[in-house]
């Protein structure tokens, strides 16, 4: 059976993948940049730091295919994606999915575009997602300011 990559599979969007993997019964190698949990049925944590690189290369090894987030808080994200696609292209992955955000390609200097770049040039089989929301916003992050007034309040007109 073949393994699945997921980096940054502590975050939100990074946990609803290896949940959703492993429902399907899919192999996963979770990353995450804190100390490892426990590997469970279906799921082999391991601590690798995309900032620093440190276990970046061991977290590729053996995979045929990887979930890669740009992290947060970083201004530019295209210097720890790059290294990532290189490190991809180097352990021979079948495909990586990159998930950036909505607009990214609206300049081609923008650091998000320019690790989408990267990944397209880099000969590997690939899908980029480009979401511009997210429903947990509603149902987490926001769900006690709508109980409380019965309201949805957003920045728009």
């Amino acid at each position: 059976m073949s393994t699945t990559l997921v980096i940054g599979a502590t975050g939100t969007v990074g946990s609803a993948v290896l949940h959703e993997l492993v429902q399907r019964g899919v192999s996963v190698r979770a990353v995450s940049s804190r100390a490892a949990a426990a590997s469970s049925a279906g799921v082999e944590w391991v601590r690798a730091d995309v900032v620093s690189g440190a276990g970046i290369a061991d977290a590729f090894n053996g995979v045929s295919r990887a979930f890669v987030l740009v992290p947060p808080g970083h201004a530019n994200q295209h210097e720890l994606v790059i290294p990532l696609v290189e490190q991809a292209k180097r352990s021979g992955l079948e495909k990586v999915v990159l998930m950036t955000a909505f607009g990214a390609n609206a300049n081609p200097q923008a650091p998000l575009r320019l690790a989408e770049l990267a990944l397209e040039a880099s000969g590997l089989n690939y899908n980029i997602l480009r979401p511009n929301w997210f429903m947990q916003n509603f149902n987490q992050a926001w769900l006690p300011g709508i109980l409380a007034s019965g309201k949805v309040h957003l920045p728009v007109g």
